[in-house]
């Protein structure tokens, strides 16, 4: 069980395959770092962490970024680099505070 008032969630370099669920649950996180990782897909649910202001999800294996990135519309940076994308989703238009972006090193 995670905490209700945790803000900030880093497991970096741990080899996971995938973004444990009850994290989505915990819509008081600011900060979600999970660089270095083997996470090959991100869940829709990632829309309910509406507080996030920092995601880092760089050196995974992540294919594609989910449309509800859109609804984190307080995320001033999102670091995708080093994965396996192609494209980016539209709906990272909606993310209006968002400053810095890094998609670097994608397939």
């Amino acid at each position: 069980e995670v905490p209700p008032s945790l803000t900030l969630f880093a497991a970096d370099n741990n080899k996971l395959s995938a973004v444990p669920s009850l994290l989505f649950d915990v819509t008081t996180l600011v900060k979600l770092s999970l660089a270095h990782n083997s996470v090959s897909s991100l869940s829709f649910k990632v829309g309910r962490l509406t507080l996030l202001r920092t995601l880092d999800l760089s050196f995974n294996s992540l294919h594609a970024l989910p449309p509800d990135l859109g609804r984190l519309e307080h995320c001033t940076e999102l670091d995708a680099s080093h994965n396996q994308l192609t494209a980016l989703p539209r709906e990272l238009d909606f993310m209006t505070a968002l400053t810095t972006l890094k998609v670097a090193n994608n397939s």
